[in-house]
């Protein structure tokens, strides 16, 4: 089977997250699948979108003509059908989230013209889904393809980098953030009051991802911006605590690449969270689940005391974080590089059946 395999998130910024590291493991992995010739189809992407023209050109030079295209995104499918579509959906925000409507038009018209698709890959059960509801497409038709977590993450090293020395020997709880563009559903605004909280119990707060620059400092408040995956690991790994406060994600893997490193999870039963999570004692109740699309609430005061007495248990009971590190570990280890091949194997083969 010949496959033309959509790698056009490569060329844009941000490549090494989000939908350029989705690309990128797709396609090691379909590289390996023996049987299978993959073309890579690379180019330009344009703000998540792309030159449907420079991708139908493309499709139309492969000769032999592929007998599948698989689109990493529905931003990247061509005009024309000249050979069976495999579509990969991250999420449905677009058509889940009101506050997400300026890009509904367009998303929608997308999302539309992605049900032209013989099948769709989702990346979990959730967003499998929400395909299925928000698209009508059945389900028998959606195969489940999960991300799994870079090796780097299993193997944390205990050492911290020279770039986070400063956080050596301290208790301290870490959260993500990507202050670059404003995205609601992940709720940043509930990380600095929670921060303030564990400030009292002398427990530090460290902030990590891109834009960490414009999150307010505080004395117990560090940021480190453009780690590197062992460097976070490291960070990680020597944490009490990884806190995720994101409404709503197709999957989530900043908790899953936390908890492969060892770190405690405290997030909120919501999305694919709960799925990928899965360690009941790890997820709190949304106090504003994302179907009641207000995603600029505040954290009620009684949700952020039950997150601090979590936190003040694993860093005050050595016995209770070691379990805590356990259950992290064993929840990540279901979604790892064989089983995400597996899956991906499984898909494709379903287009090489008559």
């Amino acid at each position: 089977m010949r496959i033309a395999l959509d790698q056009l998130s490569l060329s844009g910024p941000g490549a090494d997250r989000g939908l350029g590291r989705y690309a990128a493991t797709i396609a090691a992995a379909a590289h390996s699948i023996s049987g299978v010739s993959v073309v890579d189809l690379l180019g330009s992407a344009r703000d998540n979108g792309a030159d449907f023209l420079a991708i139908q050109r493309q499709l139309n030079g492969m000769l032999p003509t592929p007998d599948l295209y698989h689109a990493t995104s529905v931003h990247h499918l061509p005009l024309i059908k000249t050979s069976k579509w495999l579509c990969s959906i991250q999420d449905t925000i677009p058509l889940d989230l009101k506050q997400y409507s300026k890009l509904g038009l367009k998303s929608r018209a997308l999302f539309l013209h992605a049900r032209r698709s013989d099948r769709i890959l989702a990346n979990s059960e959730f967003t499998a889904g929400r395909v299925h509801d928000k698209l009508a497409m059945p389900r028998e038709r959606i195969d489940i393809c999960s991300l799994p977590v870079s090796e780097a993450f299993y193997h944390a090293p205990v050492e911290l980098p020279d770039t986070t020395r400063e956080i050596d020997g301290l208790n301290y709880v870490v959260a993500m953030v990507d202050l670059r563009t404003p995205d609601p559903r992940k709720r940043f605004h509930w990380i600095p009051d929670v921060a303030s909280s564990l400030a009292k119990e002398d427990i530090y707060t460290v902030i990590v991802g891109r834009g960490t620059s414009a999150f307010p400092h505080t004395d117990h408040v560090l940021t480190f911006e453009n780690l590197t995956d062992p460097e976070l690991a490291s960070v990680y790994k020597n944490a009490v605590a990884f806190y995720y406060p994101s409404a709503y994600e197709g999957q989530g893997m900043p908790p899953l690449e936390a908890m492969a490193a060892g770190a405690p999870i405290i997030a909120f039963r919501n999305s694919a969270i709960t799925e990928m999570v899965s360690e009941p004692t790890f997820l709190l109740e949304d106090p504003s689940p994302w179907t009641e699309d207000n995603l600029h609430s505040a954290l009620p005061p009684a949700v952020r005391e039950r997150i601090v007495a979590q936190v003040r248990l694993w860093a005050t009971n050595d016995d209770e974080l070691r379990d805590a590190r356990g259950k992290a570990a064993a929840a990540s280890h279901r979604f790892d590089g064989s089983e995400f091949r597996q899956q991906l194997v499984s898909a494709y083969m379903k287009f090489d059946s008559p």
